[in-house]
Parts: structure tokens; C-alpha cells; sequence
């Protein structure tokens, strides 16, 4: 059981202190700490965890999954608008489970000869209610008299939708250093007192991700045998925490849906590697550490 904080971790103000998810809700996170006051929480939500829910790796786990968010909603990986071979447009949604096409009401001009234009309109059942509305919106645009209108019912068969999508697999280190940095506290609370996090706090307060870069160096995919969030800290080889808890090699390994994880150090990282057991050690971890740290790569 951790001892009571009577300050915001991140801000350092006396003020009262609300429900953080280490690891946000619409991960299902279920790890829940009350250490940021009203402001931070707020913050911290709309610019760090908002990342990590947009990831694109993320999506589509918790799309795959039926992962819903904090609106209740499961991310849609499809496009919202979609168009068929002829250009007709659709828009996509969920309906009891069921991804369902809807054809957009969309004027195609078919010709125009002897001073008539002749249009067509393509739409859903639920607009022929409408319609009469769009015929009038189109006398005013075209500036002439509605002579003759023909609706025509028919059914799509063998619809070929087509839309392109884009992921963003841009690795979020932000969030996961706020992950890292929350975890610390909620496990050590008088961490600050063996532990210098004054540069974690300020890449999180300012989102800097060029300076959350520091401290989160070692991520990948991977399949472990179960899928769950896990968090541990570990230190020097073996890896386990000592009773020192000395800074100089402490880090914290985050793993999200136990496929995506990477290494948070809550120290600058060269003073643990210094140790060429440590470095040998993680380098079993990711051949390309030496690297990614312009370090030798160890004997």
C-alpha cells in the first residue's frame, strides 16, 4: 500500500488530487492512482494519453478486440466516407454489430442539350422523404423550372467500395514515459528523495517528446503468451530492484496488451550502460541497441 500524496506529482502544487488510469481506461486500464491534481489530469489526458489511443498499432488492437473508449465507441479503422467505381459516394457506420453502407445523396449531371440539363441523383431509402428538398435546392441553383422528375428504385449488388486509411506508427515515447513516471510514484512515493525527476516532469508538463526521447530509448512488438498490460521496474543484472534502489540503473519496462513495450529509464541512460553486463544484457533485447546509442557494441 503506497503512502498518501498530499501534492501533484507533475505540477508539485498542494491542491486536492483526482483518479488517474496509469495506463488510460480506454486501454482498459485498471491501475488507478490518485496523484495529479485537476489541471494536470486534464492535460495530461488531452495531449500524452490522447496519443497512445490514436497510435495506430493501438487502433487496431482495440478495434480487433472491441476495445471501446471512454464515448463507449470502437475505433473505426475504415474511412467514414467511401465511393464505388462509379464515383456514387457511401457513408459507413456500425448497426447492431453490422458494418452498413449508406448511399449519400450526391447530383450527377448526365447531359446537357438543348438548353436542358438532365440530373440524376443516387440515394438511400430513408432520403426519398428528402428528395422533393434537394430538387428545390437545385431549381435554385440552376436557375430553371423542375419540368419532369422520375424516381427509379434499385439495389446495389456486388458493391465495391473503395478508400484509402492512414495509421500513424510514429512510436509515442510521451506516453509511455508518462506511464513509467506515474508507476514510480505510485510504487515508491518518496522517490524524489533518491531520484532526480525534474526532466521527466518538464518533457511531460511542456510535451516534449524530443526530451522524453532521453529516457525512453528501447521499444518493439513482440507476442507474449498473454494479453494484458504489464509494468515492472528492474535494475542492473539480475534484473531486480535492490534494496538501495540506487538511480543510476533503474528502468522501467511498460509492455501494453503484451505486444507492444518498450524501456523507460528513470535515469540518464549512459550511466547504466557504462556497465557492459547491463549493456550486453539489453542487447539481447534489441541487436540494434549499440546502434540506435552510437555505443561499441560489447565483447
Amino acid at each position: 500500500m503506497t503512502e498518501q500524496l498530499t501534492k501533484c506529482i507533475l505540477c508539485k502544487k498542494i491542491s486536492p488530487l483526482t483518479m488517474e488510469h496509469i495506463i488510460p481506461d480506454a486501454l482498459e486500464g485498471k491501475l488507478i492512482f490518485n496523484c495529479l491534481c485537476k489541471d494536470c489530469n486534464s492535460k495530461l489526458g488531452e495531449k500524452v494519453d490522447s496519443q497512445l489511443t490514436n497510435y495506430g498499432p493501438i487502433k487496431v488492437i482495440r478495434a480487433t478486440h472491441g476495445i471501446t473508449g471512454k464515448t463507449g465507441k470502437i475505433p473505426q479503422l475504415l474511412p467514414t466516407i467511401m465511393y464505388d467505381k462509379t464515383g456514387r459516394k457511401f457513408r459507413l457506420f456500425q448497426d447492431e454489430g453490422k458494418l452498413v453502407a449508406r448511399s449519400l445523396p450526391s447530383p450527377i449531371v448526365q447531359s446537357e442539350e438543348e438548353g436542358k440539363i438532365t440530373l440524376q441523383w443516387s440515394c438511400d431509402s430513408s432520403d426519398k422523404e428528402t428528395i422533393k428538398k434537394r430538387l428545390d435546392k437545385a431549381e435554385k441553383k440552376y436557375g430553371a423550372k423542375i419540368i419532369n422528375t422520375d424516381f427509379v428504385e434499385r439495389t446495389f449488388d456486388n458493391l465495391l467500395l473503395e478508400g484509402s486509411i492512414t495509421l500513424d506508427r510514429k512510436f509515442p515515447v510521451l506516453p509511455f514515459l508518462k506511464i513509467a513516471y506515474e508507476f514510480l510514484f505510485l510504487s515508491f512515493p518518496d522517490c524524489e528523495n533518491w531520484l532526480n525527476t525534474q526532466e521527466m516532469r518538464q518533457a511531460l508538463l511542456t510535451n516534449d517528446e524530443s526530451l522524453a526521447r532521453k529516457f525512453v530509448l528501447l521499444y518493439g512488438f513482440g507476442k507474449a503468451p498473454y494479453f494484458c498490460h504489464f509494468l515492472s521496474f528492474s535494475q542492473g543484472i539480475p534484473p531486480k530492484l535492490s534494496e538501495k534502489r540506487s538511480s543510476t540503473s533503474l528502468f522501467c519496462n511498460v509492455t501494453l496488451f503484451g505486444q507492444i513495450s518498450c524501456l523507460v529509464f528513470l535515469r540518464d541512460p549512459g550511466r547504466f550502460l557504462e556497465n557492459l553486463e547491463n549493456h550486453a544484457y539489453l542487447q539481447l533485447m534489441d541487436p540494434k541497441l549499440s546502434t540506435k546509442l552510437a555505443l561499441p557494441r560489447s565483447r
